[in-house]
């Protein structure tokens, strides 16, 4: 499975989740080549070109898809990563229990090609979108290294233009989209349908997960709190912002924040 959604918006809890279920083996980090993978696939089974590539490619597909879906694992899983996460797993798990892993997953970000790609790569292939109110992902960003150096414009532009991006996901049958705000607030209810729509058997753990640990709260370390508690008691996340940085908001991401049916408060 892909977990899909724009830096700050839940992807890391939502696949820390996932991980706590028996039959699921997640990746904790993201991982950058899948979607390139996936374009490679998209190129020589369905663009306009594929007669060029499958033409001038020696190997036969089904073995380019062999040769990808390889070098996919490969760049997901190391092999001392692999025996790690699996122990811990396996450490975690009734005596009793006869499950095992029938899923396994990532965090990347492909595009419409790249996501149509792996469905070729990986059969069966499942996307789990959760998208957040812009307001919130801004501000987030501000507090997060990874994108604190970028000014409110750049922020700004970097949520909207993912947001949009990502549309087409809605309309595929093989996407389950959530909200951040639903899975804050619902986490039982929210992880009961994800597992469901993943054919996946109903289990405490990962909502469990979500009502007791604090992933990263505004760039610091992760705790044992109720997240949902924590959020209720922060002011709005657009309080320190000045009337220029509304406008500036309103102007970049008003589309995007109508898309998703978010309102802007201000």
């Amino acid at each position: 499975m892909i977990v899909v959604g724009v830096g700050r918006s839940g992807t890391t809890p939502l696949c820390y989740a996932l991980h706590e279920h028996p039959d699921v083996l997640m990746t904790l980090g993201h991982s950058p080549m899948i979607p390139w993978f996936g374009k490679a696939a998209y190129q020589y089974f369905e663009s306009a070109s594929r007669s060029y590539y499958q033409r001038y490619t020696v190997l036969p597909g089904d073995d380019l898809l062999t040769r990808l879906r390889g070098l996919c694992f490969d760049c997901v899983w190391n092999e001392e990563e692999l025996l790690t996460v699996t122990r811990k797993k396996l450490n975690k798990r009734d005596s009793s229990s006869h499950s095992e892993v029938r899923r396994w997953g990532t965090r990347a970000y492909p595009d419409e090609q790249a996501a149509s790609g792996l469905t070729w790569i990986f059969p069966g292939t499942a996307f789990i979108n959760i998208v957040r109110s812009g307001i919130e992902v801004v501000q987030s960003m501000s507090k997060y290294k990874a994108y604190r150096h970028l000014d409110f414009n750049k922020r700004c532009h970097f949520w909207a233009d993912r947001i949009v991006r990502d549309h087409f996901l809605s309309s595929r049958q093989d996407c389950f989209s959530i909200r951040f705000e639903d899975m804050l607030e619902r986490p039982d209810a929210t992880m009961s349908a994800v597992l469901a729509f993943l054919g996946l058997r109903r289990e405490d753990a990962p909502a469990r997960f979500l009502r007791e640990c604090l992933v990263h709260p505004l760039g610091g370390p992760s705790v044992s709190a109720n997240p949902a508690h924590v959020h209720k008691q922060r002011p709005p996340a657009f309080t320190t912002w000045t009337a220029e940085e509304k406008d500036i908001f309103r102007s970049i991401c008003g589309p995007a924040m109508a898309l998703l049916n978010y309102p802007i408060p201000f």
